[in-house]
């Protein structure tokens, strides 16, 4: 089951490369969706925001430590097995990641050389990071923005 699905995120992610060469999009739609299923694959029984995970985004390999975020440590701590449906939200959290930030950077909303810039609204809380890439400047990443956002949809929808 777990290499099933390390496979399938495997393949999304090339996707999201495939989509990249031919149409120019950035990769990010399997970036998220891929360091969340390598941890999965190696617990299981939690989600952690302690480990980090290898980000690949224009061709720059890149680190992105998802032990950021407001309550990181709280939600790092809450068990899969509660409630197996979450693992959705957590998908669907990264695809709402991933559009927000490219069409809004698109739009000029979110200026591209920013970092470090977080998105909280009310409770529950959504972080939502911009966080500095290798190679140039800033550029919009949900490697562990995607992450997080996930996560707290996760826990919303419980």
């Amino acid at each position: 089951m777990k290499k099933g699905i390390l496979v399938l995120l495997l393949l999304l992610n090339g996707i999201g490369w495939a989509q990249k060469s031919y149409f120019g999009i950035h990769p990010n739609i399997g970036v998220g969706v891929l360091g969340l299923g390598l941890e999965y694959a190696i617990q299981p029984w939690r989600f952690s925001l302690d480990y980090a995970s290898l980000t690949l985004s224009d061709g720059v390999t890149t680190v992105n430590v998802n032990g950021l975020g407001l309550g990181a440590d709280y939600i790092s701590r809450i068990p899969l097995s509660e409630d197996k449906s979450s693992f959705f939200y957590y998908g669907g959290g990264m695809f709402l990641a991933y559009y927000f930030t490219d069409v809004a950077s698109l739009l000029g909303l979110v200026p591209r050389v920013l970092g470090g810039v977080e998105f909280l609204l009310p409770q529950p809380q959504i972080a939502l990071y911009l966080e500095p890439q290798l190679g140039y400047a800033y550029f919009p990443s949900t490697g562990g923005g995607g992450l997080i956002l996930g996560l707290q949809l996760g826990i919303y929808f419980r």
